[in-house]
């Protein structure tokens, strides 16, 4: 019988170097950069880090390939404390000091041993817009007397041109099909659970590279059960023919102009339902980005707030009912946002740092500052929550402000903004 205690992505996550499995060349490497990194500090009382060296690592590739993963092994076999971060728990220098600063000058956590600092998704932290977020994890590296490891699904963008200069990067491809395929495998073997060839090998090939994906997916099947069948797959809704991510399935929404694509693409999406409301909150984001006639952009917002109706409605049902209202709400998002683009031409878009990744990263400081009062003096006039006027009004009003003047000076009126608040939005998208 399965046991149904732990995940079995943690109950087999590999406690040493043989039980990883795929990426050999990335795994010595980053065993070579702590020996190398203890042989550099093994004499005490040296003046000054060689500033030149890259104190640092980074490791780079999509999800379930083993970067995390290595990390833990590596701790484990050099005998390191470890102290993992998650790069989108702070975004200013001086959270990061406080939070990296000091462990990265200590000996150790304990006083015994030395520490590896992990900082996953690096690629989370803000460009120029974290006051200083990334510049003071380079000042870090610099002066650090413990490994620091950080890990990222890509770093193309050109707010890491920078940090680049002072780490060595380190990649993780995807994990072959073949060898997700022995992994399942063998924990079918060890969970007693017999199976159907082609369950597994549909399992393997579903993953595409992401083998904590595969993981996660037989378990969801295997559950409670001594014999899984190809059928299982097919009663299961959370396992799609084709996965896709929220940043892929930003593109096929805003590019294509087939609704059974469109429809397809979020039927496929591997995502909570919670996590649909980020998908709209995305979508009414990128918006802007992609539609410039104010009849686009008109005709988009409208059926984005029909989905999101629909959406509320499936969120009230239990959950055997929410699919059964899904192609509603797909259908507002395929065939109304996506054929909302009549005359403005598709262009690339960089969803992973569009405008509002920022803004909405630094909503709490907005609140808090001196442009507080803009969401305060929309929520008493639309009745609604601060969060909601500042999220899904600014965008609009501060497009109002640059392509409509007239318009502008009345919303100013109307919510009797003062000279300060007019500028900020003014120039929220410059």
């Amino acid at each position: 019988m399965v046991t149904q205690s732990l995940l079995w992505t943690q109950k087999y996550m590999p406690t040493s170097e043989k039980e990883i499995v795929g990426n050999p060349t990335a795994v010595k490497n980053v065993d070579n950069y702590i020996r190398n990194f203890r042989k550099s500090t093994l004499k005490e009382g040296t003046s000054k880090k060689d500033t030149s060296k890259k104190n640092a690592i980074i490791l780079i590739g999509p999800p379930g390939t083993g970067k995390t993963a290595t990390v833990y092994v590596m701790a484990r076999k050099f005998n390191y404390d470890l102290m993992e971060l998650n790069a989108s728990d702070f975004r200013n220098e001086q959270m990061i000091k406080r939070k990296i600063g000091i462990t990265a000058m200590e000996k150790s956590i304990t006083g015994k041993k030395k520490t590896i600092i992990l900082v996953d998704e690096v690629d989370g932290i803000s460009g120029v817009q974290d006051r200083g977020g990334i510049g003071a994890i380079i000042k870090i590296i610099k002066e650090t007397r413990n490994p620091i490891i950080l890990t990222a699904n890509d770093i193309s963008d050109q707010k890491f041109t920078t940090l680049k200069r002072y780490v060595k990067q380190i990649k993780f491809q995807p994990i072959k099909k073949q060898t997700i395929l022995k992994v399942l495998q063998k924990i079918c073997q060890k969970e007693n659970v017999t199976y159907d060839d082609k369950i597994l090998e549909q399992l393997s090939e579903n993953a595409k590279g992401d083998l904590r994906a595969a993981i996660n997916d037989l378990q969801s099947v295997a559950e409670g059960k001594n014999h899984i069948t190809i059928d299982d797959i097919k009663n299961l809704h959370q396992l799609r023919d084709e996965e896709k991510t929220i940043f892929e399935a930003l593109k096929i929404i805003f590019r294509e102009r087939n609704i059974e694509t469109i429809q397809k693409t979020l039927w496929q999406l591997n995502i909570s339902t919670r996590e649909f409301g980020l998908l709209m909150q995305r979508i009414n984001e990128i918006i802007p980005e992609h539609m410039k006639d104010p009849e686009e952009l008109a005709n988009a917002f409208l059926a984005l707030s029909n989905a999101d109706i629909v959406w509320g409605r499936i969120q009230r049902k239990r959950e055997k009912d929410i699919w059964r209202l899904f192609p509603y709400f797909s259908i507002e998002l395929a065939a109304g946002v996506s054929l909302a683009r009549t005359e403005t031409p598709y262009h690339f878009v960089n969803y992973y740092t569009a405008f509002p990744r920022f803004f909405f990263q630094n909503l709490g400081k907005l609140r808090r500052g001196d442009l507080a009062g803009i969401g305060e003096k929309i929520r008493t006039r639309c009745h609604l929550s601060i969060s909601k006027a500042i999220s899904e009004y600014l965008p609009f009003f501060s497009i109002i402000y640059q392509k409509n003047p007239k318009m502008a000076e009345k919303l100013s009126k109307y919510f009797n903004f003062d000279k300060k608040e007019d500028r900020f939005l003014k120039n929220f998208w410059k």
